[in-house]
């Protein structure tokens, strides 16, 4: 039903802790540098054998938003967010759970599976195809970067260390993610 590819066995917001409390109501097939290689056709697996992915961030900071959020919409899944963006600016409305909206892993399994129990409501986190579609250009981010660079209308700034003012300075990031389980 449910599964998550990973690359960081340890973050320090503790996330793969929310995964472990999380498993002990569902199972969750769990794969990458941490346990089970993903087989070759790993992406293909998630549209075909899993109905949710776990796209939980490394870092909980706004806006940060990573591959793991566009995974689960290209392969047919329902993703399952954990991080510090505002999806609902990312995301097209009722397409996506937030974990964050549930007090407990616990709770939140039993959503998962009042999902899995019922199709309609499954299904109608998939309406938002109706209006929107997926589509990943590439070089999409550089380009943009590269538009924003140019674009004299938008206000010059220099960040000499971009992780330290990302981190630090800007001082939005969460640090300790146990308040959510």
């Amino acid at each position: 039903m449910i599964t998550w590819f990973v690359g960081h066995c340890s973050t320090p917001i503790r996330r793969e802790e929310y995964v472990h409390k999380l498993s002990q109501y569902v199972p969750i097939d769990v794969y990458g540098n941490c346990t089970e290689k993903c087989p070759s056709h790993c992406d293909e697996m998630l549209r075909t054998q899993y109905k949710f992915y776990l796209a939980f961030e490394n870092s909980w900071c706004p806006d940060y938003v990573t591959e793991k959020f566009i995974r689960p919409y290209l392969y047919e899944a329902i993703p399952i967010f954990l991080g510090g963006a505002d999806y609902s600016k990312y995301a097209p409305p009722n397409s996506y759970i937030n974990a964050r909206d549930f007090a407990s892993p616990k709770q939140l399994a039993e959503y998962l599976m009042l999902l899995d129990k019922s199709d309609s409501l499954y299904a109608s986190y998939f309406s938002w195809k109706k209006d929107y579609y997926v589509s990943v250009p590439d070089m999409f981010g550089w380009c943009e970067l590269c538009r924003m660079i140019h674009d004299s209308s938008l206000p010059r700034q220099v960040y000499p260390d971009i992780k330290k003012w990302w981190m630090a300075e800007a001082g939005k990031c969460e640090s300790d993610s146990t308040q959510y389980f």
